[in-house]
């Protein structure tokens, strides 16, 4: 059975590309994989297999056989990596402040109008919540 991660900073670039692949397409060949990350332009084969077992050794995926080919899944959905790693993120650069965090993203002149208004009502609904 494979060990399940201890360290919070679980993905790299690539890990999360493919990782990605997993969670749009589902369980997925190593050859897929490939393809979707634009084959040989982009990696080799061997790097996208020895990735999926170094995925599957941190206990991020699994595969099963089918006959000469291993499917992998994730053992992870996106909201529990993407929860890990920006909590991670917080942490090490943040200082563990989600404040900071948030007063970082609100300065960094990316986000429309459309963007805070999303947040004011994420913001009403969670408020909301918490009162009942």
């Amino acid at each position: 059975m494979p060990r399940m991660m201890k360290d919070k900073r679980i993905l790299g670039k690539l890990e999360i590309r493919i990782m990605s692949v997993l969670w749009s397409d589902g369980p997925s060949t190593c050859r897929h994989i490939y393809t979707k990350l634009g084959g040989d332009r982009a990696y080799a084969y061997t790097t996208i297999l020895s990735m999926m077992r170094h995925l599957e050794n941190k206990g991020l995926v699994s595969h099963t056989e089918e006959g000469r080919s291993y499917v992998f899944a994730a053992s992870l959905g996106r909201e529990e990596i993407a929860h890990r790693m920006l909590s991670d993120f917080v942490t090490s650069v943040f200082d563990g402040s989600p404040l900071e965090l948030v007063n970082a993203l609100l300065g960094s002149g990316t986000l429309t109008r459309e963007d805070l208004e999303e947040i004011e009502a994420t913001i009403e609904e969670l408020r909301k919540g918490s009162e009942s």
